[in-house]
């Protein structure tokens, strides 16, 4: 089953979630490092709605393997009801 373009461009935004991670990650830390004590509060910030956001796009990739799934399961269903009996048979010992 082909997927979607809109489901193409998420997969492709989920790969780019890695390079933003390390490059955010490396970011902060060179912030942390030359910044006074009083702005740390606002790197915390900044973390936490980096990790506020991965989490919506780890919640919005489950989203998409349920309804994958979901087509998936509905279209081995049809097929078991439309193939002849000798079909079904063979489906099932693979």
């Amino acid at each position: 089953m082909p997927l979607t373009s809109g489901d193409r461009r998420f997969i492709r935004t989920v790969d780019r979630l890695k390079v933003y991670a390390l490059g955010l990650s490396g970011t902060v830390l060179l912030f942390l490092m030359f910044t006074p004590a009083s702005q740390i509060h606002l790197a915390t910030m900044i973390v936490g709605f980096a990790l506020c956001w991965m989490v919506w796009l780890t919640q919005r990739l489950i989203s998409l393997l349920t309804i994958v799934d979901l087509e998936l399961t509905k279209a081995i269903d049809v097929l078991k009801r439309t193939l002849p009996a000798e079909a079904r048979q063979e489906l099932h010992r693979q």
